[in-house]
């Protein structure tokens, strides 16, 4: 393996664990999303359950 082959391959050893990092924080981010989008869905259905509970007379947009 010449000079360049060496440095081409520490090169991209540098950039994949790059990508590794970025990927494992947007897998975080995606899991703390997802879960936000789970809490909002409950609170959601929450308040449509409320709604449909009051009589049709009292209710009002929220």
């Amino acid at each position: 393996m010449d000079a360049t082959t060496h440095m081409d391959l520490t090169q991209l050893g540098a950039v994949l664990d790059r990508l590794g990092y970025q990927v494992r924080r947007l897998k975080q981010a995606n899991r703390e999303l997802q879960q936000e989008n789970t809490e909002l869905r409950q609170r959601l259905e929450e308040r449509d359950e409320d709604f449909d509970d009051q009589p049709t007379a009292t209710r009002r947009p929220a």
